[in-house]
């Protein structure tokens, strides 16, 4: 189901990356990954946008029980 999600994911135009790799190694630092599968970078104009693509794209998809943002300003 996972690799399913991430098929999906892939396919969205807003969704920059996606990795699956480093969560494993992410929670044995942060606890705040500890339940987690996968981490999206997604790319958008504004929060609502943002807001929308979580609500409608990301969490209507079969086997996405729970999404968490964090948030990180892009540094010029």
């Amino acid at each position: 189901m996972e690799r399913d999600i991430e098929h999906k994911l892939k396919k969205h135009e807003n969704i920059e990356e996606i990795d699956t790799t480093v969560v494993e190694q992410t929670a044995m630092a942060d606890p705040l990954f500890e339940n987690y599968n996968m981490i999206v970078k997604i790319a958008a104009s504004s929060e609502e946008e943002i807001d929308r693509i979580i609500k409608s794209d990301i969490k209507s998809l079969d086997g996405v029980k729970e999404v968490k943002l964090t948030s990180r300003p892009k540094i010029k």
